[in-house]
This record gives structure tokens, sequence and C-alpha cells, in this order.
């Protein structure tokens, strides 16, 4: 079973690079940027996390499948809980990792959950390419349409077209809020590129350690909901 995992591991790595290197084509605004990996101490961590949580935790949990599923599910939600980045076929190649992932973390190994950030980084990347590039063309505000604040139990996007129509229409949200205001355009053009600007800062400024955080507050809250871990600074 590792084997085949070792090679979805590698897969998931190439699936990364293959995204990075197709939004390029989509806007060459995209920065080329390093995958995020672990550092050498975060296995020492996971093996003192795996220790505390079988021995002297109180509920005395398992890393098994079930709880693999859990800290699966746990952690793309700490990603992408409103559903606005990743693609549906992102989501079925994250499914080869449900009943893995213990296996990878009793072995203190959180590689599979790093490919599934590098992903994840990629697809804002250029969802924030996209929105900015929106903003040089006029919207049409005639169009009866609504765009869904909660996407939560929303089916994810199926295609680029798909999420394209998604952020079409959050965009367009954002701008017709700013309108109702009174705000000029330019006003508003300036805003909003800001905003997005500053989000794209945010997301290039994680870290392996702020990720290595989200992977292990997803690890603790699958065992215990109000469980967090703090990382040393």
């Amino acid at each position: 079973m590792r084997h085949t995992a070792r090679k979805r591991l590698v897969a998931g790595v190439l699936l990364g690079l293959l995204v990075a290197l197709s939004s390029v084509g989509i806007s060459a605004a995209i920065p080329s940027v390093s995958a995020l990996t672990a550092e050498p101490h975060h296995d020492r961590t996971l093996k003192l996390i795996n220790y505390f949580v079988e021995r002297y935790h109180y509920r005395k949990t398992k890393l098994d499948d079930p709880l693999s599923s859990q800290i699966l599910d746990r952690y793309l939600d700490a990603l992408d809980v409103n559903r606005s980045y990743f693609l549906a076929n992102d989501i079925e190649f994250f499914e080869s990792y449900r009943y893995e992932l213990d296996d990878y973390l009793s072995a203190r190994d959180s590689e599979p959950l790093f490919s599934i950030f590098n992903i994840y980084r990629s697809r804002v990347l250029n969802r924030i390419d996209y929105a900015l590039d929106l903003l040089e063309k006029p919207f049409d505000f005639s169009v009866d349409e609504v765009y869904p604040f909660d996407r939560t139990e929303a089916p994810w996007a199926i295609d680029t077209a798909d999420l394209d129509d998604l952020w079409r229409r959050r965009v367009k949200n954002d701008y017709l809020i700013l309108k109702l205001e009174d705000k000029a355009h330019s006003e508003i053009s300036k805003t909003l590129k800001d905003r997005y600007q500053q989000q794209k800062r945010r997301i290039l400024q994680i870290s392996s350690q702020d990720v290595f955080q989200i992977v292990v507050n997803a690890y603790m809250s699958a065992i215990e909901p109000h469980t967090g871990y703090f990382s040393p600074r």
C-alpha cells in the first residue's frame, strides 16, 4: 500500500507543477514560486504528537483509516471551505489519500498534505490574477444573476470555465457593493485591485511552518474539535 501511495504522492507533486505551469498561460502575472515542503524538525514534532495522541490524550485515539478520512476533510475545509479554488478533479485526486494519511503521519511524513497545499496555492494565484483581469473590463449589470455567498455544501467546480463564471460573479458583486456606495469607477477599481493584490501577497508569504500548522490543526481537530496546535515562533 505504501508503494502505491508513494506513486500517488509523486503524481501529486507533478499535478501541482502542471497546475502552476498551466496558470502561466492564463495570466503571465502569476509568479514562479517554489513548492513548499516539510522541514526536518516537522518529523520530530509529528513523532511527539503521535506519541501524545496515542498515550496521553484522554481519548486515547488510534491513528487509523477513519481518523485519516476526518483529517483530510478538516484539511480541505481549512484551505477551501467555500469551494472557490479547487476543481472537482483536484478533489477526486485527493481522495486517493483519504485512507492513507494515517500511514504517512504514522511514518512522520506530511508531504502529501504539502502537495495538496501547493496545488491550492496555484489555484488561488490563478483566481486572483483572473479577478484582476476582470477589473479591466466593464460589467453588465442588466443581467439578472446572483452570487452564492455560502458554497460550503455546493458541488466543486467541474472545470476552469465553471470556476471562471463563479469568480466573474464574485468580482461583479464586489464591484456592485462599492458602486452602491456611490464610489467612482476609478476608486472602485483601485480598491478592488488593492484588495486582491493583498490576498496574493498573503498567500505568497505562507511558509512551510504555516502549512505544517494547518496540517497539525487538521490532525488535532479531527480528534477533538477544540484542540489546536500553535507552532513555536
